[in-house]
């Protein structure tokens, strides 16, 4: 049950989780919500593109988000 996987059958998941969109400095759970990022939140997504943009630019196989009124198309 151990054996290794060619690579061709692997899979890689990143798991990423949105920027900043606190509208004060207090760090509190706020559930599901369309918060909007704020200021630094935005700079942290650009931040991400530009990583991810370089790092995988053989691009992904998916993309999958959360189900909230702003929605990829």
């Amino acid at each position: 049950m151990n054996k290794k996987q060619p690579d061709s059958k692997r899979s890689i998941i990143y798991l990423m989780r949105h920027g900043d969109s606190r509208q004060d400095e207090v760090k509190r759970f706020i559930g599901q919500t369309d918060t909007p990022l704020n200021e630094p939140g935005r700079k942290q997504a650009a931040w991400w593109c530009e990583e991810f943009y370089h790092f995988f630019s053989t691009g992904f196989t998916a993309v999958t988000s959360a189900d909230l009124l702003k929605r990829l198309k």
